[in-house]
């Protein structure tokens, strides 16, 4: 769902300062999300908006921040952080990978253990049946479950995970003891890598 009524008038959350995920529309980027700062209304009608990218340049390679104007009704506001989900993650789980500074859609086709002793947490290969060109194998901190606004109010994650929370939410936890155990691997993971990195 979109944030807006389907007259395309601006949702409640949409209020100057807000964090806002933008879908693109430009060829290459198609339904890819890219984070903004919602700046204003660039219209009398309150249907166009006024954003800042939060990654996105003005230009390549620059640091000057991209500011550009959306239709209202390719804005959401940001969700939350997911914590406690990865376990869910299986093959054919629709997801969202950070890719190139955004959020891009995409299903996980295959899950990987590292073999022991040496262990550590599972990859996933995932790919975009959009862009083929989208294909990655990572950790589950560079994917997120699939989120879809509902009435603007809420939060509806997709199948397997099918939990709703509140738009406004910093964080949802799935499960507080898989969280706590992605935390913990988390650390020992930058733990080993710092550790390899003074013995080089």
């Amino acid at each position: 769902g979109t944030p807006s009524s389907s007259s395309g008038a601006a949702a409640g959350w949409l209020v100057e300062g807000a964090a806002v995920e933008v879908e693109m529309d430009e060829e290459g980027l198609r339904g890819s999300r890219y984070g903004a700062t919602f700046l204003g209304f660039a219209d009398e009608a309150r249907r166009v908006a006024r954003l800042q990218y939060t990654h996105l340049t003005a230009e390549e390679g620059g640091e000057e921040r991209l500011v550009e104007e959306a239709p209202c009704a390719r804005l959401r506001p940001s969700p939350p952080a997911i914590l406690g989900w990865s376990s869910r993650l299986r093959p054919g789980v629709q997801c969202e990978l950070w890719h190139e500074d955004g959020w891009w859609e995409v299903v996980v086709y295959e899950k990987r253990r590292p073999p022991k002793p040496r262990g550590g947490p599972a990859q996933f290969e995932v790919y975009s049946e959009t862009y083929g060109e989208v294909e990655a194998t990572v950790g589950a901190g560079r994917l997120r479950p699939r989120l879809v606004l509902v009435h603007g109010r809420e939060w509806l994650a997709l199948a397997p995970f099918g939990f709703k929370c509140a738009v406004g939410a910093a964080e949802h936890v799935f499960s507080r003891a898989e969280a706590e155990a992605e935390a913990a691997a988390d650390k020992a993971a930058e733990e080993a890598a710092a550790e390899a990195a003074s013995g080089a």
